[in-house]
């Protein structure tokens, strides 16, 4: 009868603890929507590059994005699920029961060697500081580690193929063979001097700017402004894996 009395407590601290969190999640939505883009303390539109046509594009998206998603948020609080979703995330190995076990084989070791009372060394031994639990979560890190270097490495494996592609683009650069005569005029121009070659820094100020694709269809000839836009496509694309 006491046990169940027991777990009935442990229930009720389950719900207070569910209640503040539906209050901590109304609150910072309600912080969003009343605040500036993404609820910062200061509005990003009042910058001078804030001006420029992609600019402007890209915070009218953010906002709709924002506000979607502050939307979505608020339907799924009404309904109880924001709190199960959010509030009951753990990695693998790492939930509330792992990291009390883990605690326990850190206390364990750490009694052993202090007082000398004798514990069973041969379970803690594989992990170093701990027992089973402790391996299993340092295994679970390390493999989180790995997928994100890996993650890295393929983005900056392609934001390099993308600059490296928003370049070309923007010089007017075609591996086609029925291309090759004017590829071949092309770099003669360019390394006599005769004809400008757009840089992927140039690509970057060109984004800064207002009329960008005028500017880099002046560059080059034969690169229109159609063409100049996806080279700066391809340069937004770069940076955004950077």
């Amino acid at each position: 009868g006491g046990g169940g009395g027991g777990g009935g407590g442990g229930g009720g601290g389950g719900g207070a603890g569910g209640d503040a969190e539906k209050e901590r999640v109304a609150a910072a939505l309600g912080g969003i929507a009343a605040g500036s883009m993404g609820g910062l303390p200061f509005d990003v539109g009042q910058h001078a590059a804030a001006a420029t046509p992609i600019a402007r594009a890209t915070l009218a998206r953010l906002r709709a994005d924002v506000k979607g998603a502050v939307d979505a948020a608020k339907g799924l609080l009404a309904t109880g699920s924001a709190v199960d979703r959010f509030a009951n995330l753990y990695l693998k190995h790492l939930g509330p029961s792992d990291v009390a076990s883990i605690a326990e084989e850190a206390s364990k070791l750490a009694a052993s060697s202090i007082s000398g009372v004798p514990v069973d060394v041969s379970k803690l031994a594989a992990a170093g500081l701990g027992g089973a639990a402790t391996a299993r979560a340092m295994a679970a890190l390390s493999g989180i580690a790995g997928e994100l270097r890996s993650l890295m490495a393929r983005d900056r494996a392609a934001a390099t193929e993308a600059a490296a592609a928003a370049t070309s683009t923007a010089n007017g650069l075609n591996r086609d063979p029925s291309a090759a005569r004017g590829m071949l005029r092309l770099g003669l121009n360019r390394r006599s001097g005769a004809w400008a070659e757009a840089t992927f820094d140039d690509l970057i100020e060109a984004l800064l700017c207002e009329g960008g694709e005028q500017v880099l269809a002046r560059v080059t000839p034969g690169v229109d402004e159609q063409t100049a836009a996806e080279a700066l496509h391809l340069a937004a694309e770069a940076l955004l894996l950077t």
